[in-house]
């Protein structure tokens, strides 16, 4: 299933859900130094931002790490939550 899900999960659907993370209060940094955990290393591309993190293009990362990368961004939660809140978010889930 997993495989089949990875098939099918396209740059548009990753981008999606970034943006949605971003109107919540993710910052662009935080998504920027996430996409970089997910694209191989040493794959050429992307451009600096400002803040010295590399934005490379969600293209860049594997059909087949496409489902770990969406696991990854749902768990995200703005820098301005408190303690409390991030426990509270894994407690009660968000860890896929």
């Amino acid at each position: 299933m997993a495989l089949q899900l990875e098939e099918v999960i396209t740059s548009d659907a990753l981008r999606t859900a970034i943006r949605d993370k971003i109107r919540a209060g993710i910052t662009r940094r935080a998504i920027s130094e996430l996409i970089c955990r997910f694209v191989p290393a040493g794959t050429p591309g992307g451009r600096d931002d400002g803040t010295g993190v590399i934005r490379l293009p969600v293209e860049l990362i594997r059909h087949d790490q496409r489902v770990a990368f969406l696991c990854a961004v749902s768990r995200l939660l703005p820098e301005a939550s408190s303690l409390a809140q991030r426990e509270m978010a894994r407690v009660v889930g968000f860890d896929c």
